[in-house]
């Protein structure tokens, strides 16, 4: 067992115990977000990968879920496999594949392109690269943001987070499924054999695994369905920093608004093409459909069975 495991485990037990002592109360920040925040320094300093600091984020949420759970007995417990694959890239002889390469060709190039300084800030401020808090971590701090603003009790922070974690867990069983079952090219790869003089490279470095979904599609497109089901409304504005462009900040009105921006920043990032993005999107937004449906739901008997 690794050393980011053997801590993860710790921090749930440690998380677990101290939420005894703190539910029922409202405060900006709680147990719950303490280790959120804990979790999110460990996967900065681990430099962990997207898809492990996803299933991390959802194991230590879900075990807090269930402790408060256990207290409070007001919901559903964890357990549910589902499977949303998206349908896949378009053909290569498609008008749509012409279209995202030609598109990806002037947007997404590292000398030379057509973006605009809003869409070059765009492409660095949701890139969460190695060694950031990840683009499920930008989401959870997004979450605490929120969570903060609505004043949030540890309870309801348990099964929020539980929740959003849960969901782009699966966010990335779901896209990176889909990218070893259909295997499509970056557009580093296709720009360079059809165009081989272009020598064309991509703002942002080319990750080494294939182009179908996009993984920050999916997690966005999750993570901005929980939120505003969770709270029942999508009146939901925030102003959010980058671990990867410290100092800035952006505001957006509803969280689909920021889940849109992230997943059109791969495409001005040179990393994907905009079926990637938008499939991804909605691969992301059906997963999270579907976890505020059938996930830790509210029970009807109270009692301590």
């Amino acid at each position: 067992m690794n050393a980011f495991f053997r801590g993860l485990i710790f921090i749930v037990c440690i998380g677990a115990i101290n939420l005894t002592s703190s539910i029922g109360t409202s405060a900006k920040g709680d147990v719950v977000t303490d280790w959120n925040n804990a979790t999110l320094d460990a996967i900065r300093t681990g430099r962990t990968p997207p898809p492990i600091a996803s299933r991390s984020l959802a194991i230590l949420h879900v075990s807090i879920y269930d402790a408060v759970n256990g207290i409070t007995r007001t919901h559903e417990p964890y357990l549910v496999q589902s499977s949303f694959r998206p349908p896949g890239p378009p053909s290569l002889d498609s008008e749509q594949y012409a279209a995202d390469y030609n598109e990806v060709k002037e947007l997404g190039a590292a000398l030379g392109s057509t973006r605009t300084a809003d869409q070059t800030q765009i492409a660095l401020f949701w890139a969460d690269g190695a060694g950031t808090e990840t683009p499920p971590g930008h989401w959870n701090s997004i979450a605490q943001i929120i969570a903060a603003g609505q004043g949030n009790t540890p309870e309801e922070n348990a099964r929020l987070f539980a929740l959003l974690n849960v969901a782009m867990a699966d966010a990335a069983i779901c896209a990176w499924d889909a990218k070893y079952t259909f295997h499509f090219w970056r557009p580093v790869t296709a720009i360079n054999f059809a165009e081989p003089l272009l020598n064309w490279a991509s703002f942002i470095v080319t990750p080494p695994f294939p182009d179908y979904v996009s993984g920050h599609s999916t997690f966005s497109g999750a993570a901005a369905t929980v939120l505003p089901f969770f709270y029942g409304t999508e009146d939901l504005p925030f102003t959010t920093g980058s671990d990867f462009l410290p100092g800035v900040t952006r505001s957006f009105p509803t969280c689909l608004d920021a889940a849109e921006e992230a997943a059109v920043s791969r495409l001005y990032g040179g990393i994907h093409f905009r079926s990637a993005n938008e499939d991804g999107l909605q691969a992301g937004i059906s997963i999270g459909e579907w976890t505020d449906i059938h996930y830790l739901q509210l029970k009807d008997n109270r009692s301590r069975r």
